[in-house]
């Protein structure tokens, strides 16, 4: 099952398609009469294919009471997603639109609130990249490490089965041991082994994938 439509209410469907091809950039997908109104839909430029936006006539009573007192709460009506949020932000600024809420953090996400002029509150959002939050799981758990994986001097990328490839430090390998006591060799060559344990990696498989 895919979401394949979502659908906002409007006070006119012809100045909301200006506003969300003109200012946010969305590409008019369906253009299909249907009555007085139309089934009208949009999509990100950046997914031809993906989910559709309608532009849903808020005509219907119970429809106008649902979008006014959201809105009258401060409530956004969907949520947009955003790679550069500041970026965005000032970009869509520049354009003349009203934001009631500047970009601001929100635990590992970025959002901001805009007003689309037909009625509704949209916010956006900056999440997280996937792969700094992989980079950070890592270092948490090789932390517990340290004590015996200094010093560092190498590093090795693994990629794992679903397809992020991230840096992880590694020992020196045991050639580069010369010089070193009998002791420190041998507190090299075992932590070593630990960090190239395969069961081990195969752990960090498992965790990670669980974030993606």
């Amino acid at each position: 099952m895919n979401i394949i439509v979502n659908s906002i209410f409007v006070h006119d469907q012809e100045k909301a398609l200006a506003f969300y091809t003109e200012k946010l950039g969305f590409v008019k997908k369906e253009d299909v009469p249907v009555g007085k109104h139309r089934w009208l839909t949009l999509v990100s430029p950046d997914d031809l294919e993906g989910t559709e936006l309608l532009l849903e006539p808020d005509e219907h009573p119970a429809a106008k009471d649902y979008q006014r007192r959201i809105f009258a709460e401060g409530i956004p009506a969907t949520m947009f997603g955003v790679a550069d949020l500041e970026k965005e932000y000032s970009r869509l600024l520049e354009k003349g639109v009203e934001f009631t809420l500047k970009p601001t953090k929100a635990g590992e996400v970025t959002i901001a609130v805009f007003n689309d002029t037909c009625g509704n509150l949209i916010q956006i959002i900056q999440k997280q990249c996937r792969k700094a939050c992989l980079i950070k799981n890592i270092k948490t758990r090789f932390s517990h490490y340290s004590a015996i994986t200094q010093p560092l001097s190498s590093f090795k990328t693994f990629r794992f089965s679903f397809g992020c490839a991230f840096t992880v430090c590694s020992l020196a390998s045991a050639s580069s041991l010369g010089g070193a006591s009998s002791d420190e060799q041998a507190d090299k060559r075992n932590s070593s082994a630990i960090l190239n344990d395969r069961n081990f990696c195969m752990r960090q498989t498992s965790i990670n994938q669980s974030l993606v």
